[in-house]
């Protein structure tokens, strides 16, 4: 991430290790950074969606995939996150 600090995959896959390990504060500001980067990835978006459902923030959460997806679309991806 120091040699290539504008490449979001890396801070995505820096957030998945941080879930992993319970740390879901560092795992939620590396997904934001790789959003502030590339902010139209669904992916990044339902990511730090099921951090904050994890952390109870739903109305966050939704907010974060209607600004990518319709609002179906949102709507089922908060399903699919709860039921995982």
């Amino acid at each position: 991430i120091q040699s290539q600090p504008k490449d979001a995959n890396l801070m995505a896959e820096l957030a998945d290790v941080h879930a992993r390990a319970g740390q879901l504060p560092a795992a939620k500001e590396q997904l934001k950074k790789a959003i502030e980067i590339d902010g139209a990835n669904r992916s990044l978006r339902s990511a730090l969606a099921s951090i904050l459902i994890d952390e109870g923030q739903v109305e966050l959460a939704q907010q974060e995939l209607q600004s990518v997806e319709t609002p179906a679309m949102a709507s089922y991806q908060m399903a699919y996150l709860y039921m995982s």
